[in-house]
């Protein structure tokens, strides 16, 4: 069937936006030479990268299903191949989280983990209409300031907030950033609030974004057969409705300059944040994602011509988890090996290894070395890639295209 290539060049420019992001913060110094290198890879372009890919999860499963329509779950719901693909994914993040930073961070609940738990949710929530995913999405986004203070949230990030350099001198309060990683703990209780709240991208409210790109795949892309749907229309709704989105969360941000730090954790009226994540800057996420997305859909999706860059994009969207978990693995583990070497903790080079331009200059020629290299494994299918192994496993089924490839409903 035919590809829709504005999700195949959003997903890349996702992909890109998240190894940009990923080469400086974890090989350079927060508080470095270079602040608005850091502040450019951190957060003009990595506080976009996880909100596009949860909503393309949600978008791409109304698309598989609507290749299959609605099969209703069995008794046996382990078979059901959406579930275990679900399942899959949980324990893939699982293990990669162990792999890439040892056994203590196993529950630190990266993205993996939310998208595998979202799979699973989206199948259970069924036949709910449109609306009805919005709605069940809000209420994970409702109570996380209430949560996040019942369950201590800033224990396990540092015990405070700190402005973001560069960005604080010009605008003074508009941005935090936690003053430590994510410490998980063995604990039960700590483990459930670090899946639930506390986590690197934890259910509340981070699954309201897969639920959304369910509401968004079925009013952008399921349409009655007696009807012959208005791109265009949808285009301008999604490009107007991003802009309005975009300026609330800022508005929001504006008001909340003078609040104390603390307001990040516990309000809903507080400055940008993405750790946690406030209100504001999930307004602005969602926002930018609506813009990107309908610009894209206006350029790509009625008659773009081949290039370079798609063929590019393609590869990098056919092959993002595979691509997620390698390009974490070429970045962290040498710096434990040459850490282990060296006299002194195993991870002492962690965001001390090199500064910002060289480690942004590496993540700009990983990119680049990529695109032949993906070349390759095209020409054997993907064979032994983590998409193959994942249809391999769960079965070619309904929630492939999220981390394979992507259809139309046409």
């Amino acid at each position: 069937m035919k590809r829709i290539d504005s999700i195949d060049v959003l997903r890349a420019l996702a992909i890109i936006f998240m190894v940009l992001c990923h080469f400086p913060v974890n090989l350079s110094p927060v508080d470095g030479q270079y602040p608005w290198v850091y502040f450019f890879s951190n957060h003009i372009i990595g506080d976009f990268a996880a909100a596009i890919f949860l909503v393309l999860v949600g978008v791409s499963q109304v698309l598989s299903s609507s290749k299959t329509g609605y099969v209703p779950i069995s008794a046996q719901f382990w078979k059901d191949r959406a579930i275990r693909r679900g399942v899959l994914i949980f324990v893939i993040g699982l293990i990669f989280s162990m792999l890439m930073r040892g056994w203590e961070a196993i529950f630190e609940w990266d993205i993996l983990t939310l998208i595998g738990a979202s799979l699973i949710v989206i199948r259970l929530l069924g036949r709910l209409p449109a609306f009805g995913f919005l709605l069940v999405g809000l209420i994970f986004i409702s109570p996380s300031p209430f949560l996040r203070e019942y369950s201590q949230y800033l224990q396990h990030w540092g015990n405070s907030m700190t402005t973001v350099p560069g960005i604080n001198e010009i605008l003074p309060g508009i941005l935090y950033d936690p003053t430590g990683e994510y410490v998980p703990t063995w604990s039960i209780q700590e483990i459930v609030e670090g899946f639930f709240v506390e986590g690197y991208f934890p259910i509340f409210p981070w699954l309201f974004f897969p639920l959304f790109g369910v509401f968004l795949g079925k009013a952008s892309f399921m349409q009655s057969q007696e009807k012959t749907p208005d791109t265009r229309l949808h285009i301008v709704f999604m490009i107007a409705g991003g802009f309005a989105l975009s300026i609330i969360g800022t508005v929001i941000s504006f008001a909340a300059r003078t609040k104390p730090p603390l307001s990040v954790v516990n309000e809903y009226i507080s400055p940008f944040s993405f750790y946690p994540s406030t209100l504001s800057m999930q307004l602005l996420q969602l926002g930018m994602v609506l813009i990107l997305f309908g610009i894209l859909r206006a350029c790509y999706d009625h008659g773009a011509r081949e290039s370079v860059w798609l063929t590019y994009c393609r590869r990098l969207s056919r092959y993002s988890l595979t691509v997620y978990v390698l390009h974490h693995a070429v970045m962290l583990w040498p710096m434990w090996l040459i850490g282990g070497i060296a006299e002194g903790p195993w991870d002492q080079f962690y965001a001390q290894a090199i500064n910002e331009p060289l480690a942004l200059s590496l993540s700009i020629l990983v990119m680049i070395l990529l695109g032949p290299a993906l070349g390759v494994w095209d020409r054997v299918q993907g064979k032994f890639s983590l998409e193959w192994c994942l249809t391999k496993l769960a079965g070619a089924g309904p929630a492939r295209y999220f981390f394979a490839q992507t259809i139309s409903c046409g």
